[in-house]
């Protein structure tokens, strides 16, 4: 279970016998915040109580938000799991792809939660980064590295011969039968990557990784097992 890292009722299991009784929350619990303030919980909890209060903290121990939720502890969890996790994945391919790739069908409740500082800090905390690069490693190739990490014959500039050969070239580097774009639609997707910040660069090898992971549409892959990006507990109830 994400919540009590235990076997828990809400996890799909294709044998109900493996199915066990949800693990409550140590009784009297302290949780302390970001600015070490205390909250005590003295009642049961388990990963299904209802209309608490809860307070998810980011890895780097450097921001925490609490929120409330009528429904379980556990769906409120999976729902910030999935809306980190989708905004994490836009944050690499940028706004522009983001708008194409979802024919701007995005709903209201999703452009609010762009919004939201929760999920914004994460795309900026290189804690929170690590654990979703982790388990999604395809999007390594849109991690810019440092310029002064790079030699000089594989450092090719944002619009170099030698950087445009080598995203034109990958469209041949992969078996056709694994193609799901166009080259038009690919070089569309290259083009609107966010820009590396100054001081940073996208390898030779990134680009054409990047050409890859956009002719095979592995932006469509999502983990069946999102990871975790908040630590979380229940502070009331």
């Amino acid at each position: 279970c994400h919540c009590c890292h235990s076997p828990c009722q809400r996890r799909y299991t294709t044998d109900e016998s493996e199915q066990h009784q949800v693990v409550p929350f140590s009784i009297p619990h302290i949780h302390q915040f970001v600015n070490a303030y205390e909250a005590i919980l003295n009642c049961p909890a388990t990963c299904e109580t209802t209309d608490c209060i809860y307070v998810l903290t980011c890895p780097c121990g450097k921001f925490d938000y609490i929120g409330h939720t009528v429904s379980s502890f556990a769906t409120a969890l999976a729902y910030h799991r999935e809306e980190g996790n989708r905004i994490m994945r836009e944050f690499f391919l940028g706004e522009i792809n983001t708008e194409y790739l979802t024919h701007r069908l995005k709903s209201e409740q999703k452009r609010a939660n762009d919004q939201l500082w929760l999920y914004q800090h994460s795309t900026q905390c290189s804690a929170a980064l690590e654990i979703f690069l982790e388990e999604n490693p395809s999007y390594w190739c849109f991690v810019p590295t440092k310029v002064a990490a790079l030699s000089l014959s594989n450092t090719p500039s944002r619009n170099s011969p030698s950087l445009r050969t080598s995203n034109e070239s990958s469209f041949t580097s992969v078996d056709e039968s694994t193609r799901l774009r166009g080259e038009e639609e690919i070089r569309f997707l290259l083009r609107n990557i966010p820009k590396p910040p100054s001081g940073f660069v996208f390898s030779a090898q990134q680009r054409q990784q990047q050409a890859q992971f956009f002719q095979s549409a592995r932006d469509r892959i999502v983990p069946r097992d999102l990871p975790d990006l908040y630590n979380a507990d229940i502070i009331a109830v």
